[in-house]
C-alpha cells in the first residue's frame, strides 16, 4: 500500500487520508490503539469527564466544606489541613483530566484528515497532558500539594494546546455536529481557549484576588457543558459500533 499526499505537502498513511469526519467505528490491531475506547465509549468518556470537570470547578473554587489547604510563606507551598477534603476537592479534576485526555486522543485516532501534521502535533501534547494528570494522581496518593496542583493546571492548558491543534485538523476534515458540517472544529477550539485561559484562573482568583471564586467555578462549569454538547453532538454524526 502506498501513502497518499495531500496538497499541502502532508503525508498521509493508509486509512488516514479523507476529507471525512472521525470513524467512530475505526479500529486498528496496534497495541497502541487497543488502549484506547472506541465508538460509544468515546462519548460517554466525554460526557463523564465533562462532569467531573464542573464538579471539580464547583469544589475546588468555592470550597464549600472549609479550607483543605493552606499557603505558608516559609515552607513555599500549601500543607494539607485536611485530607478528605483534599481527595473530595481535587480527586474529581484529576480524573476529568484523564479522562478526557484519553477521549481526546481517542477521537484523534480515529480522526480523518488531510492535515496530518496537525493531528499528530496533537497526540503527543495529549500524551503529554495525560502525563500531567498521572503526575496529578501522584499527588493525591502521597497526599501532597504542590504536584496535584501543578499536574492539574499545567495538564489541562497542554490539553487545550491539543485541543486547539485538533480543531484547526478537523476544520479540514470536514466533520460536523448537530447537523451542521464543519461544526466540530470550532468547538474544539473554543474548548481550547476556555481550557488555556485555567492556568492564570488560579493566581487570579487567590494570589491577586483579581476575580470572584464563583467565577471559576463557572469557567469550569463551561468548560465541563463543552465537553458534554461536544460528546452528544458527536454521537449524532457518527458510524456507530454495536
Amino acid at each position: 500500500m502506498t501513502e497518499t499526499t495531500t496538497g499541502a505537502g502532508d503525508s498521509l498513511p493508509p486509512g488516514e487520508g479523507s476529507d471525512r469526519g472521525p470513524s467512530m467505528n475505526a479500529r486498528t490491531g496496534s497495541p497502541f490503539n487497543r488502549l484506547l475506547v472506541h465508538g460509544t465509549g468515546v462519548i460517554w468518556v466525554m460526557v463523564a469527564g465533562g462532569i467531573l470537570w464542573i464538579l471539580h470547578g464547583y469544589l475546588r473554587s468555592m470550597t464549600p466544606l472549609g479550607h483543605d489547604q493552606v499557603w505558608r510563606e516559609d515552607l513555599g507551598y500549601s500543607p494539607i489541613l485536611s485530607t478528605e477534603l483534599f481527595l473530595l476537592y481535587d480527586l474529581p479534576g484529576v480524573l476529568a483530566l484523564l479522562l478526557t485526555s484519553w477521549a481526546t486522543l481517542s477521537y484523534l485516532t480515529m480522526l480523518r484528515t488531510p492535515r496530518i501534521s496537525l493531528k499528530r502535533a496533537a497526540k503527543l501534547l495529549v500524551i503529554l497532558a495525560y502525563i500531567f494528570g498521572l503526575v496529578a494522581a501522584a499527588g493525591l496518593v502521597i497526599l501532597f500539594v504542590p504536584p496535584t496542583t501543578a499536574g492539574l493546571n499545567f495538564g489541562i492548558a497542554v490539553l487545550g494546546l491539543a485541543l486547539f491543534l485538533a480543531g484547526l485538523a478537523a476544520l479540514k476534515g470536514g466533520d460536523g455536529l448537530y447537523g451542521r458540517p464543519g461544526l466540530s472544529g470550532p468547538v474544539l477550539m473554543l474548548l481550547a481557549a476556555i481550557g488555556m485561559f485555567t492556568l492564570p484562573l488560579r493566581p487570579l482568583m487567590y494570589a491577586f484576588a483579581l476575580v470572584p471564586l464563583a467565577f471559576g467555578a463557572a469557567v469550569f462549569a463551561l468548560y465541563g457543558a463543552g465537553w458534554i454538547v461536544f460528546g452528544i453532538g458527536l454521537r449524532q454524526e457518527t458510524v456507530m459500533v454495536p
